[in-house]
């Protein structure tokens, strides 16, 4: 399954992992408020800002997606804050042209002295980043593997006795076979080098077999958030998504509750439910 960003943007998947990051940001600069910056690490970042009417408007997964959330009423406040960032970056209009990818988000909510690095290998893609992120000074898109470079910058840190306690997303494409064990295996090394440190990791639904085998290589505290679309019978369709959580901070479990009910609820076929629980 190769998940290109371009091509899925703003669809449901979109929708589940950025309300979701959002509120992990926002959570943690509330409890970090007087205490220090927060810093967050994406192994993934991809271009940053993605035009609709490009590679999304020949996958048509938008408008199943980010264009059904732009136009439905009464929406729950973390389903409404990315509704929010959405409006934002298409200037407030009603047209809903561009989607801001998680490196975009989170430039956008820094405050102070918080910082974002994302990592990404795409030589164009990379160049895209830059662009995103140009008027965001505590914000950086740089080349190189995400899986070794976060973990590389989060032990850095740890030694260094700085930024402690990070936000890492881990958000791979799938196109190698060995993605679900190296986004297992990054965050578990995560948090082995910062106990404190809170690890979300995205993953299409495709069959319960995959994603139980990923599920069992992670430990300690793990909230699983899944928005199943419709049933879990064919693995070449993704069928649903999850956010997985090392280290959910308190909230986290009505917060994906609420987004990832209202994803299932709305744009869900027959039968389609929201799962959150904890391994």
């Amino acid at each position: 399954m190769n998940y290109r960003h371009s091509f899925h943007a703003g669809n449901f998947a979109d929708l589940v992992k950025h309300a979701l990051v959002l509120w992990l940001l926002r959570t943690r600069q509330a409890r970090m408020q007087g205490r220090g910056p927060v810093t967050v690490f994406d192994t993934h970042a991809g271009a940053g800002l993605y035009d609709l009417t490009g590679d999304g408007a020949r996958s048509r997964e938008a408008e199943a997606g980010v264009l059904k959330l732009m136009a439905s009423q009464d929406l729950p406040p973390t389903i409404a804050a990315l509704a929010a960032e959405v409006r934002a970056v298409n200037d407030g209009g009603a047209e809903t042209r561009l989607y801001p990818g998680s490196p975009l988000l989170v430039a956008r909510a820094l405050r102070g002295d918080d910082a974002y690095c994302g990592f990404e290998l795409n030589p164009p893609v990379v160049e895209l980043l830059h662009q995103a992120l140009v008027d965001y000074p505590y914000a950086d898109g740089l080349a190189g593997d995400g899986y070794v470079e976060a973990l590389s910058a989060v032990q850095a840190a740890v030694k260094a006795g700085v930024r402690p306690a990070p936000l890492v997303l881990i958000d791979p494409p799938f196109e190698r076979p060995d993605d679900y064990v190296r986004a297992a295996e990054t965050a578990m090394a995560v948090v082995r080098a910062d106990p404190k440190a809170t690890v979300a990791v995205w993953t299409p639904l495709k069959d319960l077999e995959t994603f139980d085998g990923f599920l069992r290589r992670l430990s300690g505290d793990v909230l699983v958030a899944e928005a199943r679309l419709r049933p879990l019978t064919n693995p070449m369709k993704m069928n649903g998504c999850a956010m997985v959580v090392l280290n959910p901070p308190p909230g986290a479990e009505a917060a994906a509750q609420e987004i990832c009910g209202w994803v299932a609820d709305t744009l869900g076929d027959a039968g389609a439910r929201a799962e959150v629980w904890r391994t």
